[in-house]
């Protein structure tokens, strides 16, 4: 397929290159402006005409070059007295062809794919152009006799090609018809969702703030374990120190499992104090802590 046109020097066209987008290409402007000459310059490329008025005043030569959509680039050169291609195809070195008689080669024909459709039954008409038409000629085929339109119709291999051009064409109108409700569709559902989505910006805020609030309170639980460990840690000393009040009861028990019967002896009493004398505060003691007694007078 042509993607691009570069006409040099031919009629209107001093230097002018025609990018050929997807699809329709429309050409506008004022009378004069070169529209028909693009036109021309096609057909100049497709069947090489006789010399006429194509190269541009002053110029030495015309050149009409397309370029394809697998890199390929085609040219036809009018000179003076003669014409000739050159094609180049991606990865080769550019063949030129010259001396080639009217027709073009028939590897140009293979490559433009611009051919005439020949009649076998016509007298009137032998060859039909299917691919550019004329602006100063009525639609297609209307103006020829009778016996060139049944002619033409009869070519079942161009006719066949014509009618899979017209189912093709078909096709593609129904399937972008439909790709086009398709994405009216998607579109009326992406704003719906973005309507639906507008107050996001006062939740991004309430989960910023919440994530704060975990990682402070991650924070907190972190330094509740660590104090739990150092309490949990035994202290130093521990197992050395007994408590008084133990050891005391113990004694106690000893004594009164050595005796006879039940109770505690005489012997084995305490003493009360003797008038005037304090008994000594003696303060229950965890393990791992000294024996701690109060003097008297309260002092520790």
């Amino acid at each position: 397929m042509i993607r691009k046109i570069i006409l040099t020097d031919f009629m209107a066209h001093a230097a002018t290159e025609i990018e050929l987008g997807p699809g329709l290409t429309v050409l506008t402007g004022p009378n004069n402006s070169g529209k028909s000459a693009v036109v021309e310059a096609l057909r100049c490329l497709a069947v090489n005409p006789t010399p006429k008025y194509f190269i541009r005043h002053g110029a030495k030569e015309a050149r009409v070059e397309v370029q394809f959509d697998d890199g390929a680039r085609l040219a036809w050169v009018r000179r003076d007295k003669y014409a000739l291609y050159e094609l180049t195809r991606p990865g080769e070195e550019t063949e030129v062809y010259a001396k080639f008689g009217r027709k073009p080669p028939e590897e140009v024909q293979d490559v433009l794919r611009l051919s005439l459709v020949e009649l076998e039954d016509a007298a009137e008409v032998r060859e039909i152009d299917v691919h550019l038409g004329n602006q100063r000629e009525p639609i297609f085929l209307l103006n020829k006799p009778k016996t060139v339109m049944a002619s033409f119709f009869a070519s079942t291999t161009e006719s066949a090609h014509l009618i899979k051009m017209q189912a093709l064409l078909k096709n593609k109108i129904n399937k972008a018809k439909a790709e086009e409700k398709d994405l009216l569709a998607r579109l009326a559902g992406f704003e719906g969702r973005l309507d639906r989505l507008a107050p996001l910006p006062g939740v991004s805020l309430r989960l910023e703030r919440l994530r704060d609030g975990l990682e402070a309170s991650r924070a907190g639980q972190r330094r509740g374990q660590n104090a739990d460990r150092r309490l949990a840690r035994p202290a130093t000393g521990s197992g050395r120190g007994v408590c008084r009040a133990d050891a005391a009861a113990g004694t106690s028990r000893r004594r009164g499992a050595s005796g006879s019967g039940s109770g505690t002896s005489p012997q084995n009493r305490p003493t009360p104090p003797r008038p005037g004398q304090k008994r000594s505060a003696v303060r229950a003691c965890s393990p791992g802590r000294g024996i701690r007694r109060r003097r008297p007078g309260g002092a520790p």
